[in-house]
């Protein structure tokens, strides 16, 4: 006997298999489950005890950490009796929250055959940290089960913190983020949405998607919306505006979406929005498809947002396609110029100017790029530039890298006229819009820069200003080839330029065949005679190609000229004329009118005898000696 005990082939149960079993606190049927309990057997859970109380005081407090204990009854029965039964119940209990595969499946078996689970799960709730994270998380349960289970198990929850400590706020919180279907229940009930309502104030929860309940669950989705717990999405915006604003504010949202959740009737989504601004922006503003028409006064609300960084203000200002109307209403320079390079300003002289007096009185680089716009100069064109803008002005005029298109449609609203302009720099496209548009005034330094930089451009200063040159004509110098400029210039009149020759230095026209040719020209196309001395007469005369032309000029300084003279000018006309002082020879010449007013003169002179008409041509006779 010694042996058979100390070799482990007789135990403590020996004595129920040598004695014939009577009836008394445990039936038959609970003998048999004991002896399956001590046979390391496994467990029934379902099997049917008759008289618990009998079977839980005969098996041995061993047991009861054992898996073979699990059944239903018995669980019933300590969770009733648990302080009477205080240890075997404790052992029951750890044992089943230790997560084992015989234990999850006991428990998932119990949930689901016992209607009123609130005992178990609250016990379970205390003992094991675990539970949340196995329901919701790694167990099989449908949706439908799981969320009828966390109605349960808050409901069990006497200390809300106390359970979100022992559970784990995360997974508590995680799990409502990623499905408000867990707070909605198709009936009231108070008892849970107290609970559930402290929860989310605990866990500060936002949720994912907010998914719009059916009637009976209005109460915890009217909480959520307006005591802001959900995340600022761009689902979440448009469900909240659906439903307190309507239907029509879906076509806005999309492209103006900061103008119409500002102008939502629902004020707790509005103050969410601008407590939350830089999260509204990143998270939905920035990643909105369409670009944003918005309200003007919205957008520069966001442009002034202490609470957003530049460079995202940068962003929205890159999404948006209004215009800043005023951009003196904004204080920031880097803001400012990224709606200058994003064409967010409307093209006003006064937003201009603004700019231009924000960097320093600097005509900037996304400034120039901003007036070499096309919509932008047309439109400033058509405005005059205040007058106050006077350094602005002068700088736009002497700015080579505004493009020559744009340049000459902004000089239009100009209205000032300089003496002094630094222009030397600019190119000669913009020097002749300049000139056009009588920018410059006939100042000595326009002129020089313009003889010195320009070639021939300070010849249309002085077609623009021709009087006021010849008031001040000797400040100006004057060569050979400015004076033939202008006598050749076609923005000068034949009148203008008969008033300007008496100013031309003798010595230019001896000098210049093409200045004489020139006087000559216009002193015959007027027969205007100027008090010129015999050598000019002379080189008049000739630089004249025609005959009639030499003819005429010689009529018109008869009175100037003396017989020795006129004949030699006559003599320069051609090898006819010179036979009118041959002695005895009888030349014959064309019957014009300038012919016959000339041997009128050479007759009244008595350089020559007579002339007469013979055959339609006048016949000049010669002194005989």
């Amino acid at each position: 006997m010694r042996n058979l005990i100390t070799q482990g082939y007789i135990n403590e149960n020996y004595i129920d298999y040598i004695s014939l079993f009577h009836e008394g606190t445990i039936s038959q049927k609970d003998k048999a489950f004991e002896v399956r309990v001590k046979s390391i057997e496994e467990p029934e859970f379902n099997y049917k005890l008759e008289k618990v109380e009998g079977v839980v005081k005969k098996i041995g407090e061993k047991y009861f950490e054992r898996k073979e204990i699990f059944n239903f009854d018995i669980l019933d029965f300590l969770l009733a009796n648990r302080t009477v039964y205080e240890n075997k119940y404790k052992l029951f209990i750890q044992s089943l929250c230790d997560e084992s595969k015989m234990s999850l499946k006991f428990i998932d078996e119990y949930i689901a055959q016992r209607e009123d689970k609130k005992t178990f799960l609250t016990i379970l709730l205390r003992e094991w940290s675990g539970l949340c994270e196995y329901i919701f998380e790694k167990s099989n349960y449908s949706m439908n089960e799981k969320y009828e289970l966390f109605e349960q198990i808050l409901l069990c929850v006497k200390d809300i913190k106390e359970f979100l400590q022992i559970q784990g706020e995360d997974l508590i919180k995680k799990m409502i983020e990623n499905d408000v279907m867990y707070l909605y229940k198709p009936e009231n009930n108070n008892p849970f949405e107290s609970q559930a309502e402290d929860l989310l104030e605990l866990l500060e929860v936002k949720i994912k998607k907010i998914e719009k309940p059916e009637d009976g669950y209005k109460y915890l989705y009217g909480t959520i919306c307006f005591k802001n717990y959900y995340k600022i999405t761009e689902a979440n915006i448009s469900l909240i505006l659906k439903e307190f604003d309507g239907i029509e504010v879906e076509t806005t949202f999309k492209v103006a979406n900061y103008t119409t959740v500002s102008k939502s009737t629902h004020k707790p989504l509005i103050e969410y929005v601008n407590s939350n601004i830089q999260e509204y922006i990143t998270e939905v503003y920035l990643k909105l498809p369409d670009v944003q028409q918005e309200d003007e006064y919205k957008f520069k609300e966001l442009l002034k947002n202490e609470n957003l960084d530049e460079e995202i203000k940068v962003q929205i200002i890159e999404k948006v396609e209004t215009s800043i109307s005023e951009l003196k209403d904004l204080k920031s320079l880097p803001i400012k110029k990224s709606l200058l390079e994003n064409k967010r300003v409307l093209p006003t002289w006064e937003n201009i100017e603004d700019y231009y007096k924000s960097c320093q009185n600097s005509l900037k680089e996304e400034l120039i790029n901003f007036l070499s716009n096309n919509d932008v100069y047309s439109a400033l064109s058509d405005k005059k530039i205040n007058t106050s803008y006077k350094d602005l002005e002068s700088d736009i005029l002497v700015c080579n890298d505004i493009s020559d298109e744009a340049y000459h449609k902004i000089i239009k609203s100009f209205e000032g006229v300089y003496e002094s302009l630094d222009f030397k720099d600019l190119s000669e496209n913009k020097v002749d819009y300049l000139l056009e548009a009588h920018k410059f005034s006939m100042s000595k330094n326009n002129y020089d820069t313009l003889r010195k930089s320009f070639p021939n451009k300070h010849i249309v200063l002085v077609e623009n200003y021709f009087d006021s040159f010849l008031e001040d004509i000797d400040n100006f110098e004057l060569d050979e080839k400015d004076v033939s400029l202008i006598l050749n210039s076609e923005g000068i009149s034949i009148e203008q330029k008969l008033i300007y020759i008496p100013t031309i230095e003798e010595e230019f026209i001896l000098r210049d065949d093409t200045i004489s040719k020139k006087i000559a020209k216009l002193i015959i196309s007027k027969s205007h005679k100027f008090d010129f001395s015999y050598d000019v007469i002379e080189s008049l005369c000739k630089n004249t190609a025609k005959e009639e032309d030499k003819i005429k000029l010689i009529i018109l300084y008869n009175d100037d000229i003396d017989n020795e003279k006129i004949k030699e000018l006559i003599k320069s006309i051609g090898q006819e004329y010179e036979k009118i002082f041959l002695p005895k020879k009888k030349p014959c010449f064309q019957h014009t009118e300038e012919n016959e007013t000339l041997l009128k003169i050479l007759r009244n002179r008595k350089l020559i005898n007579s002339y007469k008409v013979e055959n339609n041509n006048l016949r000049a006779i010669a002194l005989y000696q």
